[in-house]
């Protein structure tokens, strides 16, 4: 065991079954930074007015009916020069749908996107959930989607989503936003990894939920300034040949 993590015994030799995945940063001494299901009138004009303040990126995993109902926002995030890829449209697992909904959750969440900036490529795509991202199956239904489609992954989850549960103040949940972020720098995941954050998170409970996001991202970037790291954005493999086969090693929890 080293930190809380055990690597597989076994590693897949793939030739173009399974799609590559993203789980570090670009470098050793920065912080890659993910928020899933934005955007959020509530959380992302100040989670953006943050990253600027420190000069910092991220990368926004959108969910279609959110970035639908507010594309203004989306248009923010790509002004201040942050990627945004789908999370699929309403957020359900992907690896319980039929393939063409499966689909068609991804495609109608671009379609949105596609409207505001250019379809990227490499594509950078991450699972609700994190469901089927072990599943041969689910590897080839995103490649039927998009040929250059890749797994977000994460190396370091804040479990964010958990914070204000019966939490009664600001005070208190700052307090454990302190926390969280203390325990996330002594955690050799999560410096040189991608680390996963929500906006206003679907299912969260307890009043102060949209506050996390913004009460959590501060404290992260005040502690990394401090330290001399720098906080971007997740960076896609360079593209490879189809037949150019690389190992697969997962971590799992």
């Amino acid at each position: 065991m080293l930190g809380g993590l055990r690597r597989e015994l076994t590693s897949t030799f793939s030739l173009g079954r399974w799609r590559p995945f993203v789980y570090r940063a670009d470098g050793k001494k920065i912080i890659a930074l993910s928020f899933d299901d934005g955007p959020s009138p509530e959380t992302t004009p100040r989670v953006l007015a943050l990253l600027r303040s420190y000069n910092a990126k991220a990368t926004f995993f959108l969910l279609g009916e959110r970035a639908a109902a507010w594309p203004e926002l989306v248009a923010d995030m790509v002004r201040d020069g942050h990627a945004v890829y789908a999370h699929g449209y309403n957020h359900v697992r992907l690896d319980e749908l039929p393939e063409d909904e499966a689909i068609k959750e991804l495609a109608d969440t671009e379609a949105v996107l596609a409207r505001i900036r250019p379809t990227p490529s490499p594509y950078l795509m991450r699972l609700p959930f994190g469901s089927g991202h072990r599943d041969t199956r689910i590897h080839q239904l995103m490649t039927r989607w998009l040929a250059d489609c890749q797994f977000a992954h994460w190396r370091y989850d804040f479990k964010d989503f958990r914070l204000a549960e019966n939490c009664e103040s600001k005070t208190e949940l700052e307090r454990r936003c302190d926390e969280a972020v203390k325990k996330a720098f002594a955690d050799p995941r999560f410096i040189g990894g991608v680390a996963l954050l929500h906006e206003n998170p679907l299912g969260a409970t307890g009043a102060l939920v949209p506050e996390i996001a913004a009460t959590l991202l501060e404290r992260i970037l005040v502690e990394a300034q401090a330290r001399g790291l720098r906080v971007t954005g997740m960076t896609p493999h360079d593209p490879a040949p189809w037949w150019s086969p690389y190992v697969r090693t997962v971590y799992v929890e």
